[in-house]
């Protein structure tokens, strides 16, 4: 099977959030499978053509969009590892390749900017399968920036069957309809649900849902959430509709990426092991096991952000879109509180302006105990996931959550709310700390009760060496998505 990837990010070439990291790793563990794989992304002129070389492949394709004549030139990269994947780069001056990744700040997209760069991105993925000489058998589509990619694949008759995977519901891609008329779609020809209570009625995700012949999510209870009003963001009537063409799958992650061991950005390499054993992992080596590689890791990352150097006072870090979607609704009401319980925070991280200012003030009147530092270091991302005793995730929703696991498999104790993926992969009082209710007095007390379990370092050296054996690769999962590949292509 020829699966094509079809995405707005991809780590290490381009990253904003989660959805990188899955693009990054999940084709990587298929192929491994034995599943030919490539992957489509927009050419930003962020890209770094050094460290990612570039070699051109297909020049002047057209693509119509509206009433403009704009063309297409690809090039081709790879993705590194012990089998390299090919990684398709569109360029179109106009539309795809200036600004950033996103031009919204929180990565919600709120402008016809937004919508146009990946309507045109969608149109020219289809124009680039048609150029190719060997198509695929299946379009795997992201989010709502290619949610429409299934729909123009059935109008064109192509003989390719397409998955949709929603990793975040709530970021819709919203627009009017006339939007079909770039797109050269006719509406009696496409299946759209116009809303009496929306102005905007073209929604990309909606559209994924309705058009993909199978629709996948990032974790099996954000699958179950979703067809319900609290989480389904006016689309869960919809989504019970489709419930048999909708499979939860949990995301894994990049475990030759994300090791303590042979981790490049950390102070120290570390693995699970006992106090002066001397290892080897990957031709890296070491002595010592997860407790002396913590603690030179966390003094190391309390010099870094201008914390108090103490290794024994506990540490909170939160790596994370500063958006309210994490949770910062009750992080702002129990910040007090959780600092007056003699703690350290750290937060990496860029988003809503509301939410940066608060934390800047508050940091500022905690120096030496509260750090923010507001924008992408993933070296420094990497410090706070081997340095912090505590990972902080009171997600307000939440359809897989990557942190959690990173933290886990560094030794970070998580501390979540039990929704979606988080509910999935960390287990209360054994590899880390779950609340239920949204609110701050339930977040207060999460963190005392991990407080106390903290101060007992036999019990917290249990659940640090719990949370390391945790495996949260992709092998299970990606052998999950190779029978949703078959019946996708049984079906369609």
């Amino acid at each position: 099977m020829k699966i094509l990837f079809a995405a707005s990010e991809c780590t290490p070439i381009v990253k904003v959030g989660g959805l990188g990291d899955v693009i990054g790793s999940l084709p990587k563990a298929l192929a491994k499978l034995g599943l030919k794989v490539e992957i489509v992304l927009p050419f930003y002129k962020d890209i770094d053509t050094k460290t990612f070389p570039v070699e051109q492949t297909g020049k002047d394709i057209p693509v119509p969009f509206g009433d403009l004549d704009e063309t297409i030139n690809v090039y081709k990269t790879y993705l590194g590892g012990p089998q390299p994947l090919p990684i398709y780069l569109l360029e179109n001056k106009r539309f795809l390749s200036g600004g950033g990744v996103y031009f919204s700040p929180d990565a919600f997209v709120d402008s016809k900017q937004e919508i146009d760069r990946f309507a045109f991105f969608s149109r020219a993925v289809l124009e680039f399968i048609k150029a190719q000489r060997q198509k695929c058998d299946i379009v795997h589509c992201n989010d709502w920036h290619t949610g429409i990619i299934p729909d123009l694949i059935k109008l064109e008759k192509l003989d390719i069957a397409s998955v949709f995977t929603i990793h975040n519901l709530a970021n819709q891609g919203l627009w009017e309809l006339t939007l079909m008329d770039d797109l050269l779609i006719n509406s009696k020809d496409l299946k759209v649900i116009e809303w009496d209570t929306r102005d905007q009625n073209l929604d990309l995700i909606l559209q994924g849902i309705l058009g993909a012949d199978v629709i996948s999510t990032v974790s099996s209870s954000y699958a179950k959430e979703i067809m319900t009003p609290e989480f389904g963001e006016g689309l869960d009537t919809v989504l019970k509709a489709r419930e048999g063409r909708i499979f939860g799958i949990l995301n894994g992650i990049d475990v030759e990426r994300f090791n303590p061991a042979m981790d490049p950005n950390l102070v120290a390499n570390y693995r699970l092991g006992t106090r002066g054993e001397k290892w080897e992992v990957g031709g890296e080596s070491g002595s010592g096991g997860e407790d002396e590689g913590k603690r030179i890791n966390k003094v190391a990352l309390q010099k870094m952000v201008g914390l108090e150097i103490n290794p024994d006072i506990p540490l909170i870090g939160m790596v994370t879109r500063i958006v309210e979607q994490k949770g910062f609704e009750i992080i702002i009401k129990a910040f007090d509180k959780m600092m007056s319980l003699s703690i350290q925070f750290v937060l990496l991280g860029l988003g809503d302006p509301r939410y940066q200012q608060f934390l800047k003030e508050k940091s500022g009147q905690n120096k030496g105990s509260a750090a923010v530092v507001y924008k992408f270091d993933s070296k420094l991302a990497q410090q706070i996931y081997a340095g912090s005793d505590m990972f902080l995730m009171p997600s307000r929703f939440e359809p897989c959550g990557l942190g959690q696991m990173i933290a886990m498999r560094y030794g970070n104790i998580p501390i979540v709310r039990e929704v979606g993926g988080l509910k999935d992969s960390v287990k209360d009082g054994i590899t880390g700390f779950v609340f239920k209710d949204f609110e701050s007095s339930a977040l207060v007390n999460t963190v005392h009760k991990a407080l106390q379990v903290f101060h007992n370092k036999t019990l917290w050296h249990n659940m640090i060496r719990n949370a390391m054996k945790e495996d949260f690769s992709w092998n299970r999962s990606a052998k999950e998505y190779v029978r949703l590949y078959e019946k996708a292509v049984d079906d369609y």
